[in-house]
């Protein structure tokens, strides 16, 4: 359970991590870079990414300085007619796709077989825009597996990691009956994929910080959602991650480096191989 926490103060996340998820990938049916530019270019900033006291009051800098999460959103990456495995989430699953080195890519390699990614930083499962959304990211989508995360981003965007309730709530009730995750999976499951949900490691950023425990709380409920459901399997990236072990982490102390992103796809990959 891993704190990622990867808000949107001050778009730094973006622009100095390497603009590491801003790579269109393999069979990726959304609209060019240059496509999505044009538009952004010439088209009205939404609202609710109007200047703020947090960003720039310039219309023209705010707008380029948004320039690379609407990239973001508008080339996200595909998945191949053949893939049997899907991977979503948020930024954990995403990062090191730049270096062809993230949890889909290694699991491809380690597999030998295609495997879709539409996960993307910043992602949500209760809010977010088009696949800023983790469940807008998954629709449609029926393959045999699906290996997906969320959660982190509703909860550093709706507490201070110490009165979170309302918003695990929302995410999973205590007994994992109901909630945006619980609909997500039955969804899925409904389609007949078999979904295999990582549960986020501790990072050195947050560990031993009051942050820990609305990650272990729904660890918790997660556990107990999976508990009925032999279709579903919960998996936990602390049995493969230690905070101190900096090697596992890219610099920002939160994110996998490349050996981290590995140890997920190989934490996973033996359930997908059943």
């Amino acid at each position: 359970m891993a704190a990622e926490a990867e808000q949107l103060d001050p778009l730094a996340t973006l622009l100095v991590s390497d603009l590491q998820p801003i790579v269109c990938r393999r069979n990726s049916t959304k609209p060019t870079f240059a496509a999505t530019a044009a538009k952004f270019r010439k088209g009205p900033l939404p609202p609710n990414l109007a200047p703020s006291p947090h960003y720039p009051t310039s219309h023209s800098m705010t707008r380029w300085l948004l320039l690379p999460l609407f990239l973001l959103a508008a080339c996200a990456p595909g998945v191949p007619d053949n893939a049997r495995i899907v991977v979503a989430g948020d930024s954990v699953m995403a990062w090191n796709r730049s270096a062809n080195a993230s949890v889909a890519d290694a699991l491809q390699a380690r597999l030998g077989e295609p495997v879709g990614d539409v996960s993307l930083p910043l992602a949500k499962v209760a809010g977010g825009s088009g696949s800023l959304n983790i469940p807008t990211q998954l629709r449609g989508v029926s393959a045999p597996w699906v290996v997906l995360n969320g959660g982190a981003n509703d909860i550093s965007a709706s507490c201070d990691c110490t009165r979170c309730g309302p918003v695990l709530d929302r995410l999973i009730s205590t007994d994992g009956r109901r909630g945006e995750i619980p609909a997500l999976i039955a969804s899925l499951r409904q389609r007949g994929s078999r979904v295999i949900w990582a549960d986020y490691y501790t990072s050195p950023r947050f560990a031993g910080t009051a942050c820990v425990a609305p990650y272990r709380a729904l660890e918790s409920r997660l556990g107990r959602m999976a508990a009925r459901d032999p279709g579903v399997s919960l998996v936990d990236m602390d049995d493969v991650f230690t905070p101190a072990d900096l090697s596992l982490f890219a610099a920002d102390r939160t994110h996998p480096s490349p050996k981290g992103s590995a140890r997920i796809a190989a934490l996973v990959a033996p359930l997908l191989q059943r």
